[in-house]
């Protein structure tokens, strides 16, 4: 279940400033990069960076996923294969038959592995916990 778009989530902000408040699926100003993790305990978790930080060491979606993950203390479980790397759990939800984790960009389901897609200024990544169809 993910949280409708009008729940209120704490921001965590890399550039230390005071902590604000986001809407689920708000995108972030220009100069951030924002990822948000949709737990299936109907919590999300709100994660800013600044965009030239993360462009200047071409992050991806996976990078600011773990750095989200870290900086929440939230268990990441990574799959390596030939393809690219396979988000397999975040916190204590992992993938099955039934369930796996998803990440979309600025509103889209992601074309490409998250190891691969590298942000860009204005960038909302968001991690969805979704029934596998």
């Amino acid at each position: 279940p993910t949280p409708s778009p009008s729940t209120m989530v704490e921001t965590d902000n890399l550039t230390g400033s005071q902590n604000a408040m986001a809407s689920a699926g708000e995108a972030p100003a220009e100069s951030m990069v924002r990822a948000q993790i949709y737990l299936p305990q109907a919590e999300v978790i709100t994660f800013d960076q600044p965009a030239d930080e993360a462009v200047s060491e071409n992050a991806t979606a996976l990078s600011l996923l773990q750095s989200a993950s870290a900086e929440n203390n939230l268990q990441l479980n990574i799959d390596t294969y030939d393809f690219g790397s396979f988000v397999s759990g975040i916190g204590t939800a992992t993938a099955s038959a039934e369930f796996t984790w998803l990440y979309y960009i600025n509103g889209e389901s992601a074309q490409v592995g998250s190891d691969q897609y590298i942000l860009k200024p204005g960038d909302l990544i968001e991690w969805k916990y979704e029934v596998l169809e």
